[in-house]
Protein backbone atom coordinates (compact mmCIF):
# COMPACT_ATOMS: atom_id res chain seq x y z
CA UNK A 1 0.00 0.00 0.00
CA UNK A 2 2.93 2.34 0.56
CA UNK A 3 3.50 2.44 -3.19
CA UNK A 4 0.01 3.88 -3.58
CA UNK A 5 0.57 6.50 -0.90
CA UNK A 6 3.94 7.49 -2.36
CA UNK A 7 2.37 7.75 -5.80
CA UNK A 8 -0.17 10.21 -4.42
CA UNK A 9 2.58 12.26 -2.80
CA UNK A 10 4.28 12.74 -6.19
CA UNK A 11 1.56 15.03 -7.57
CA UNK A 12 -0.18 18.18 -6.38
CA UNK A 13 -3.55 16.49 -6.88
CA UNK A 14 -2.42 13.50 -4.82
CA UNK A 15 -1.05 15.62 -2.00
CA UNK A 16 -4.38 17.47 -1.81
CA UNK A 17 -6.23 14.15 -1.65
CA UNK A 18 -4.09 13.10 1.33
CA UNK A 19 -4.52 16.47 3.05
CA UNK A 20 -8.30 16.49 2.56
CA UNK A 21 -8.61 12.96 3.92
CA UNK A 22 -7.10 13.75 7.33
CA UNK A 23 -8.73 15.95 9.96
CA UNK A 24 -7.51 16.52 13.53
CA UNK A 25 -10.39 16.89 15.99
CA UNK A 26 -10.42 19.27 18.96
CA UNK A 27 -9.90 16.36 21.38
CA UNK A 28 -6.78 15.19 19.53
CA UNK A 29 -8.41 12.30 17.69
CA UNK A 30 -7.70 12.07 13.98
CA UNK A 31 -10.51 11.37 11.51
CA UNK A 32 -9.61 9.79 8.18
CA UNK A 33 -12.18 10.11 5.42
CA UNK A 34 -12.14 7.04 3.17
CA UNK A 35 -13.92 8.74 0.29
CA UNK A 36 -14.05 5.64 -1.87
CA UNK A 37 -16.34 3.84 0.57
CA UNK A 38 -17.96 6.93 2.14
CA UNK A 39 -16.62 6.03 5.55
CA UNK A 40 -14.88 7.97 8.32
CA UNK A 41 -12.49 6.21 10.67
CA UNK A 42 -11.50 7.85 13.96
CA UNK A 43 -7.98 7.15 15.21
CA UNK A 44 -6.85 7.77 18.79
CA UNK A 45 -3.48 9.62 18.92
CA UNK A 46 -2.04 6.94 21.23
CA UNK A 47 -2.46 4.42 18.42
CA UNK A 48 -0.59 6.73 16.05
CA UNK A 49 2.37 6.97 18.42
CA UNK A 50 2.49 3.18 18.73
CA UNK A 51 2.06 2.49 15.02
CA UNK A 52 4.99 0.54 13.52
CA UNK A 53 4.75 2.17 10.06
CA UNK A 54 8.03 3.35 8.55
CA UNK A 55 6.34 6.44 7.10
CA UNK A 56 5.49 9.88 8.44
CA UNK A 57 2.47 10.65 10.63
CA UNK A 58 0.17 10.84 7.60
CA UNK A 59 1.30 7.37 6.52
CA UNK A 60 0.74 6.00 10.03
CA UNK A 61 -2.76 7.40 10.43
CA UNK A 62 -3.83 6.31 6.94
CA UNK A 63 -2.44 2.83 7.52
CA UNK A 64 -4.38 2.57 10.80
CA UNK A 65 -7.58 3.72 9.10
CA UNK A 66 -7.27 1.21 6.26
CA UNK A 67 -6.42 -1.51 8.77
CA UNK A 68 -9.62 -0.76 10.71
CA UNK A 69 -11.66 -0.63 7.51
CA UNK A 70 -10.34 -4.01 6.37
CA UNK A 71 -10.90 -5.53 9.81
CA UNK A 72 -14.52 -4.31 9.74
CA UNK A 73 -15.00 -6.01 6.36
CA UNK A 74 -13.42 -9.26 7.52
CA UNK A 75 -15.48 -9.40 10.72
CA UNK A 76 -18.69 -8.60 8.83
CA UNK A 77 -17.94 -11.42 6.34
CA UNK A 78 -18.38 -8.94 3.47
CA UNK A 79 -14.74 -8.90 2.42
CA UNK A 80 -13.95 -9.42 -1.26
CA UNK A 81 -10.78 -11.51 -1.41
CA UNK A 82 -10.78 -11.93 -5.18
CA UNK A 83 -7.91 -10.63 -7.31
CA UNK A 84 -10.30 -10.03 -10.20
CA UNK A 85 -10.37 -6.29 -10.74
CA UNK A 86 -12.94 -4.09 -12.35
CA UNK A 87 -15.28 -1.25 -11.55
CA UNK A 88 -16.96 -1.75 -8.21
CA UNK A 89 -14.55 -4.45 -7.07
CA UNK A 90 -12.49 -2.34 -4.68
CA UNK A 91 -15.25 -1.23 -2.31
CA UNK A 92 -15.13 -4.40 -0.20
CA UNK A 93 -11.64 -5.55 -1.11
CA UNK A 94 -9.56 -7.05 1.71
CA UNK A 95 -7.13 -9.22 -0.23
CA UNK A 96 -5.78 -12.07 1.85
CA UNK A 97 -6.09 -10.07 5.05
CA UNK A 98 -7.04 -11.84 8.26
CA UNK A 99 -8.27 -10.80 11.68
CA UNK A 100 -4.70 -11.07 12.96
CA UNK A 101 -3.19 -9.29 9.95
CA UNK A 102 -5.85 -7.19 8.18
CA UNK A 103 -3.34 -5.35 5.97
CA UNK A 104 -1.82 -8.48 4.45
CA UNK A 105 -1.86 -8.36 0.63
CA UNK A 106 -2.59 -4.63 0.58
CA UNK A 107 -2.55 -2.99 -2.86
CA UNK A 108 -1.55 0.46 -4.04
CA UNK A 109 -4.66 0.78 -6.19
CA UNK A 110 -6.78 -0.06 -3.14
CA UNK A 111 -5.23 2.75 -1.10
CA UNK A 112 -5.63 5.28 -3.93
CA UNK A 113 -9.26 4.28 -4.37
CA UNK A 114 -10.06 4.49 -0.65
CA UNK A 115 -8.63 8.02 -0.33
CA UNK A 116 -9.70 9.47 -3.68
CA UNK A 117 -12.76 7.51 -4.74
CA UNK A 118 -11.10 7.09 -8.14
CA UNK A 119 -10.92 3.70 -9.84
CA UNK A 120 -7.85 2.64 -11.76
CA UNK A 121 -7.70 2.96 -15.53
CA UNK A 122 -6.94 -0.14 -17.58
CA UNK A 123 -6.26 0.29 -21.27
CA UNK A 124 -8.42 -1.60 -23.74
CA UNK A 125 -5.32 -3.28 -25.13
CA UNK A 126 -4.41 -4.62 -21.70
CA UNK A 127 -7.90 -5.95 -21.04
CA UNK A 128 -7.95 -7.79 -24.37
CA UNK A 129 -4.40 -9.01 -23.94
CA UNK A 130 -4.91 -10.47 -20.49
CA UNK A 131 -8.12 -12.19 -21.52
CA UNK A 132 -6.33 -13.84 -24.45
CA UNK A 133 -2.94 -14.27 -22.80
CA UNK A 134 -1.50 -12.24 -25.69
CA UNK A 135 1.83 -10.75 -24.60
CA UNK A 136 2.12 -8.33 -27.51
CA UNK A 137 -1.29 -6.82 -26.92
CA UNK A 138 -0.54 -6.37 -23.23
CA UNK A 139 2.86 -4.86 -24.07
CA UNK A 140 1.08 -2.39 -26.35
CA UNK A 141 -1.22 -1.52 -23.46
CA UNK A 142 1.73 -0.99 -21.13
CA UNK A 143 3.44 1.26 -23.68
CA UNK A 144 0.22 3.26 -24.02
CA UNK A 145 0.07 3.77 -20.24
CA UNK A 146 3.71 4.93 -20.11
CA UNK A 147 2.93 7.44 -22.85
CA UNK A 148 0.06 8.77 -20.75
CA UNK A 149 2.34 9.16 -17.74
CA UNK A 150 4.95 10.98 -19.80
CA UNK A 151 2.42 13.34 -21.37
CA UNK A 152 0.41 14.08 -18.20
CA UNK A 153 2.82 13.57 -15.27
CA UNK A 154 0.67 15.43 -12.72
CA UNK A 155 -2.57 13.69 -13.57
CA UNK A 156 -1.92 10.12 -12.47
CA UNK A 157 -1.00 7.98 -9.50
CA UNK A 158 0.92 5.03 -10.95
CA UNK A 159 2.80 1.97 -9.76
CA UNK A 160 4.15 -1.31 -11.07
CA UNK A 161 4.77 -4.75 -9.61
CA UNK A 162 6.57 -7.80 -10.94
CA UNK A 163 4.77 -11.07 -10.29
CA UNK A 164 7.75 -13.43 -10.54
CA UNK A 165 11.54 -13.47 -10.61
CA UNK A 166 11.28 -14.55 -14.24
CA UNK A 167 9.75 -11.18 -15.07
CA UNK A 168 13.01 -9.47 -14.13
CA UNK A 169 15.18 -11.52 -16.52
CA UNK A 170 15.67 -8.65 -19.03
CA UNK A 171 17.00 -6.44 -16.23
CA UNK A 172 19.16 -9.11 -14.64
CA UNK A 173 20.78 -9.80 -18.02
CA UNK A 174 21.43 -6.15 -18.80
CA UNK A 175 24.42 -3.93 -18.12
CA UNK A 176 22.36 -2.19 -15.43
CA UNK A 177 22.11 -5.34 -13.36
CA UNK A 178 24.74 -4.31 -10.80
CA UNK A 179 22.83 -1.11 -10.06
CA UNK A 180 19.35 -2.62 -9.86
CA UNK A 181 19.68 -6.24 -8.69
CA UNK A 182 19.50 -5.33 -5.00
CA UNK A 183 16.60 -2.92 -5.45
CA UNK A 184 14.14 -4.75 -7.70
CA UNK A 185 12.37 -7.82 -6.35
CA UNK A 186 9.32 -9.77 -7.44
CA UNK A 187 6.11 -9.45 -5.47
CA UNK A 188 6.86 -5.86 -4.50
CA UNK A 189 5.14 -2.71 -5.79
CA UNK A 190 7.04 0.39 -6.92
CA UNK A 191 5.70 3.88 -7.52
CA UNK A 192 6.30 5.21 -11.02
CA UNK A 193 7.84 8.60 -10.34
CA UNK A 194 8.15 9.75 -13.93
CA UNK A 195 8.70 8.72 -17.54
CA UNK A 196 10.76 10.43 -20.22
CA UNK A 197 11.88 9.51 -23.73
CA UNK A 198 14.56 7.11 -22.52
CA UNK A 199 13.82 6.05 -18.96
CA UNK A 200 11.17 4.95 -16.47
CA UNK A 201 11.91 6.13 -12.92
CA UNK A 202 10.65 3.99 -10.05
CA UNK A 203 10.54 4.58 -6.30
CA UNK A 204 10.84 1.80 -3.77
CA UNK A 205 8.24 2.55 -1.05
CA UNK A 206 10.75 1.53 1.62
CA UNK A 207 13.36 3.99 0.34
CA UNK A 208 11.73 6.67 -1.85
CA UNK A 209 14.82 8.89 -1.60
CA UNK A 210 16.64 6.88 -4.29
CA UNK A 211 14.86 6.65 -7.69
CA UNK A 212 15.59 3.57 -9.79
CA UNK A 213 16.28 4.43 -13.44
CA UNK A 214 15.27 1.77 -15.95
CA UNK A 215 15.80 1.97 -19.69
CA UNK A 216 12.32 2.33 -21.18
CA UNK A 217 12.86 -0.15 -23.99
CA UNK A 218 14.25 -2.68 -21.54
CA UNK A 219 11.30 -2.05 -19.23
CA UNK A 220 8.89 -2.83 -22.08
CA UNK A 221 10.76 -6.07 -22.82
CA UNK A 222 9.75 -7.45 -19.42
CA UNK A 223 7.18 -10.19 -19.92
CA UNK A 224 3.97 -8.12 -19.69
CA UNK A 225 2.06 -11.11 -18.35
CA UNK A 226 4.40 -11.09 -15.34
CA UNK A 227 4.19 -7.35 -14.73
CA UNK A 228 1.23 -5.23 -13.58
CA UNK A 229 1.12 -1.49 -14.27
CA UNK A 230 -1.69 0.39 -12.54
CA UNK A 231 -2.58 4.01 -13.18
CA UNK A 232 -5.37 6.07 -11.67
CA UNK A 233 -6.53 9.40 -13.09
CA UNK A 234 -6.83 11.73 -10.09
CA UNK A 235 -8.66 14.54 -11.89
Amino acid sequence: MLAGLNSLKLTELGRKIIKDAIHVEDNGDVTVNLKGVNKKVVINPKKIRRAPSEGDDDAKVIELAVKQHRLDLILSLKANKSNVWGKGRLENYAGSGTVLDPLYDGRGKELVFLLSGKNEEISLQEQIGKCNDDSELVRTGNKFMLEKLQKYPQRYAAFVSFTSDKALDPIMKSKEREFLAQDLVAGHAYSIKSVDDKYVYLLNPWDPSKPLKLDKEMFLQIDPLRMDIDITNLE
